[in-house]
């Protein structure tokens, strides 16, 4: 039997998929969706070409996720557009857009139990159980024939509070495990690492207040300046000096940079109790224009500009060096923002105001560790080349073929 909101899941997106059909095709050809659709399953006159319910199915694929997190030409989100514009929506209906807009998602899960009623999906990213129903009286046929152990990549819309399935299920074979954690779980932004999880965000900020006191324990100090080809080397000896504290032997850490970072003359690492460890090019430079403001070396003004400009660079580096040299912050910034000096913003005393403007995300913080996901920690493991008989990295105190290589 259907859920008692199936009908109205059902017909909000039956409504949605119209609008575009009739008003948003072109947005859609342009967009990521779209494009690969074309690339598929389109042949050089744009005709749809292949087998039909393979196009059918592509096709609904692409729109769903145009739908839920497409942008128009213009820049727009989809819903916002459709939530502005489309009539014939009732008050109810927008309400459940704007849920839509707001928390509707997609990821690999790992099939807990299938019925006629509901599936129970476990979000192989996050580590949260929903139970799922879908649009129709039951599940569509080739979910309910699935076997329980294996995967399937779909996209999830709320309506009142209950999720149900949206757009087109991908299943795949539980052989794909460690696949599924390389291509998409270790890629994850942390804030679908923490979605719909509280619990699990609060022990990975334990879990980074944890490092970052390691970390200013270790160098005395919470952010260090080195030349960028000794980058590696410090991140080897932090990480392995770290596993060491948990009770392992230490393993050096594979990661190499970018080839732009190593020939750099300074590079800072910068550690957070919350946020993290962030690397960041030409930070002695950055520290030295507000620490010795009467020595400004060429460039600085675009040095300063691009860390403003750059997404990668998180509000807290502004913050800190206006705590720790405010007067020389005072000065550079106001030379800076010369604009400001007649106007109500003062981008020192501002500061707030300036950061919203340039790092519109940094009120969403996140630990940029994470708790090791018990399923996959084996492969994580493995990329690092862990001998079978040696310490578990864990800090069990186990034979690594006793502890996490088994799980």
């Amino acid at each position: 039997m259907a859920h008692k909101y199936a009908d109205l899941s059902s017909d909000i997106k039956r409504k949605c998929v119209d609008y575009i059909a009739k008003y948003l095709m072109e947005d859609f050809d342009e967009s990521s969706a779209g494009k690969l659709f074309a690339k598929e399953y389109k042949n050089e006159d744009g005709i749809i070409v292949g087998d039909e319910d393979e196009t059918d199915r592509s096709w609904m694929s692409g729109i769903d996720q145009f739908l839920l997190f497409g942008e128009t030409a213009s820049g727009e989100k989809t819903l916002e557009v459709i939530l502005k514009k489309a009539k014939g929506f009732a008050k109810e209906e927008k309400e459940i857009l704007k849920e839509w807009k707001e928390k509707a998602f997609d990821s690999i899960f790992e099939i807990i139990d299938i019925n006629e009623e509901r599936i129970k999906l476990f979000d192989l990213a996050a580590e949260v159980e929903y139970g799922v129903y879908s649009n129709f009286d039951k599940p569509p046929k080739e979910i309910l024939q699935t076997e329980k152990e294996c995967f399937m990549h779909t996209n999830l819309v709320p309506v009142k509070g209950v999720w149900f399935l949206s757009g087109v299920q991908s299943i795949m074979p539980l052989e794909m495990e460690q696949v599924i954690f390389e291509d998409f779980v270790r890629k994850q932004p942390p804030k679908r690492m923490y979605r719909n999880n509280p619990e699990k965000l609060k022990k990975a900020f334990e879990l980074q207040k944890d490092i970052y006191d390691f970390f200013v324990e270790f160098y005395g100090s919470d952010e260090i300046i080195v030349p960028g080809d000794k980058l590696a080397q410090k991140q080897r000896e932090f990480y392995s000096a770290w596993n060491s504290h948990l009770g392992g032997k230490g393993f050096p850490d594979e990661k190499i940079f970018p080839e732009d970072i190593r020939e750099t003359d300074s590079v800072g690492i910068v550690m957070d109790p919350k946020e993290g460890e962030f690397i960041i090019i030409d930070y002695g430079f950055f520290v030295d224009i507000f620490s010795k403001p009467d020595e400004k070396r060429e460039g600085w003004r675009e040095l300063i500009l691009g860390y403003l400009e750059d997404e990668s660079i998180p509000a807290l580096v502004f913050e800190r060096i206006k705590k720790r040299h405010p007067d020389g912050f005072r000065e550079v910034m106001s030379d800076i923002f010369l604009e400001f000096q007649e106007g109500s913003l003062d981008p020192a005393d501002d500061l707030d105001v300036l950061m919203d403007e340039y790092k519109p995300e940094r009120n969403e913080i996140y630990p940029s560790v994470c708790p090791m996901n018990e399923r996959f920690k084996k492969y994580y493991y493995q990329s690092r080349k862990i001998g079978r008989n040696g310490p578990c990295p864990c800090g069990s105190g186990k034979k690594y073929k006793k502890c996490c290589m088994g799980k």
